[in-house]
């Protein structure tokens, strides 16, 4: 098992289910392998890590959770399957063991080590399963599906507003990941942020499906088509990611 919490980083899937590793779209390592999590239950994470997410606005953790919920979960889900996005098994869920992970003092922990505060609501906890999306699936669907994730940040579909500067960060989106990249395909790719002058980063975050009035799109090709035929100019920006 792994854990990626992040902030508004810019990051999508691609196609299958999604992995545990990262795969860095920026110069540097192909692929970004996660590191341990401490034994200690309020402090969890190393300062290196808390560092990360600070500064690149990711870090990516194993040994978070506790390793028997983990299989208890495989296993109930197993049993009754999570769908895709938006279908799958929210808390509070059918599963026992997924709704005690959602509410486990460790990531809450770690989720106050990352903000710097005691106070937390939690908005959100959803399993969901990836799988390549239908040949025939038409496209106003295939607009929908999360088999190839376009580059995007978890907002504004995790927001009311607008998220907050960078440096004054409100919030943490974490995965949690249950089955492995090398089995099953789907890493997640991301692209770190380079320092408070880049463009990626640029703040407010305007450019991606579901934000200014551009439509919600969540499929990749179907999403860059979009920008490619309305906002060339935004289309080269997210090329570049």
């Amino acid at each position: 098992d792994a854990l990626i919490a992040d902030r508004q980083f810019v990051k999508s899937s691609l196609p299958a289910a999604k992995g545990m590793d990262l795969r860095n779209s920026r110069p540097g390592p192909p692929m970004i392998s996660p590191t341990d999590a401490l034994p200690d239950d309020d402090v969890p994470l190393t300062p290196q890590q808390v560092s990360s997410w600070r500064d690149q606005g990711f870090v990516l953790v194993q040994g978070l959770v506790p390793e028997e919920l983990v299989s208890a979960a495989q296993e109930e889900m197993a049993a009754t399957p999570p769908g895709p996005l938006t279908r799958g098994l929210m808390l509070p869920s059918s599963s026992d063991a997924l709704n005690k992970i959602s509410t486990h003092r460790r990531p809450r922990s770690a989720v106050r080590q990352l903000l710097g505060t005691g106070s937390l609501t939690l908005l959100q906890s959803e399993a969901w399963s990836k799988s390549p999306a239908p040949s025939w699936l038409p496209d106003p669907k295939l607009s929908y599906s999360n088999s190839d994730q376009r580059m995007h940040m978890d907002y504004p579909n995790h927001y009311l507003t607008h998220p907050a500067p960078w440096d004054s960060p409100e919030a943490v989106a974490a995965i949690l990941y249950f089955d492995h990249e090398e089995e099953c395909g789907g890493a997640t790719r991301l692209v770190p942020r380079n320092g408070p002058s880049d463009a990626a980063y640029a703040w407010p975050y305007t450019r991606m499906p579901g934000v200014g009035g551009v439509p919600w799109v969540n499929d990749r090709t179907a999403a860059e088509r979009y920008f490619q035929q309305r906002d060339p100019e935004t289309a080269r920006f997210r090329a570049a990611l």
